[in-house]
């Protein structure tokens, strides 16, 4: 096991699996032995999950588990969350090297909670009606698509773009959803906590409080390579090179149309109808104040058209 103390490597072959506190103004690399990525929908994850793939297919001491479980993104009781848990702790005991990244569309889980190790948990967040636009056209025209299905329900709304439905309201049969999805994000960090049953206030600081206190790091979608560049630092056995890989691959899972894009007034009426907006900016703060003081200001704060956006202004993924 090796961790660092203030600029010293410590290396123990000895020592007890301990739960690895991380710091979100740490700069100080980690050397865990498991990394959770409960990955948030269309954030850019699985150009994500695929890099950690790549690493760890080029490692000796690495194995990548994906879940291919989508359905695990409800709020669970505590004894529903406890067997998650240990089923999660079961894939990472059952690898067949001592260092594991394991991904998967759920909500924070509370290992200790459950008296379990807690693995160092990492994810991205991307501006929520960015998101949720995305979202939209993947389900409709995405290469993983259920247009069929959807056209069975929707009928002629199927072809309906993003502003028809967000200014229909009500009437729009994917209405619902669309205010659902304002408050994922906020889901994913909250967790399965009582007060996490109701996205309200109270559902929005606990997430907030998650975020800052239990996750090593949460990039940004529209930040790829910086959040890149922080976790080759903060995680080097887990992401080495990963900027490299990223430029050898591209982006994986975007839409295969270029969406038409919110007005302002819609995107206004988006963002209230969920907590997502205010954990996003929460989350954005605290990347750009770990930017500067992690890498300095050649990395300063900007919004970055990156690969995700060369075709179609979308970094997409799976679910």
């Amino acid at each position: 096991m090796r961790w660092t103390i203030q600029g010293i490597l410590i290396i123990c072959a000895v020592c007890p699996v301990i739960n690895v506190l991380v710091s979100a103004a740490s700069c100080d690399p980690l050397y865990p032995s498991h990394v959770f990525y409960n990955r948030i929908p269309k954030a850019g994850s699985s150009t994500l999950k695929n890099l950690a793939h790549l690493v760890a297919k080029h490692s000796d001491n690495l194995t990548h588990v994906s879940s291919r479980n989508f359905r695990d993104r409800g709020w669970f009781a505590f004894e529903e969350e406890k067997g998650n848990a240990q089923r999660i702790v079961g894939v990472f005991e059952a690898a067949a090297t001592s260092k594991v990244i394991y991904d998967q569309h759920v909500r924070y889980i509370d290992f200790r909670a459950h008296g379990l190790n807690q693995p160092v948990y990492i994810n991205m967040v991307r501006e929520p009606t960015e998101r949720v636009t995305s979202s939209y056209y993947f389900a409709r025209f995405g290469g993983n698509s259920h247009r069929e299905q959807i056209r069975a329900a929707l009928g002629e709304q199927a072809d309906w773009n993003i502003n028809q439905c967000v200014e229909a309201g009500i009437q729009c049969k994917s209405h619902k959803t669309l205010s659902s999805q304002m408050s994922l994000m906020t889901e994913f960090f909250c967790g399965h906590h009582p007060d996490c049953q109701q996205m309200d206030s109270k559902a929005l600081e606990r997430a907030k409080s998650n975020l800052e206190k239990e996750f090593l790091l949460v990039g940004l979608t529209e930040e790829f390579s910086a959040s890149l560049t922080l976790l080759e630092r903060l995680l080097p056995d887990f992401f080495m090179d990963a900027r490299k890989r990223m430029a050898a691959q591209g982006p994986k899972n975007i839409n295969r149309i270029k969406p038409e894009p919110l007005t302002e007034v819609n995107r206004r009426r988006l963002l209230a109808m969920g907590t997502d907006e205010a954990l996003y900016s929460f989350a954005r703060d605290l990347f750009h104040s770990r930017i500067l003081t992690c890498l300095g200001r050649q990395y300063a704060p900007k919004r970055e058209i990156s690969s995700f956006d060369s075709s179609l202004h979308e970094a997409t993924n799976e679910g």
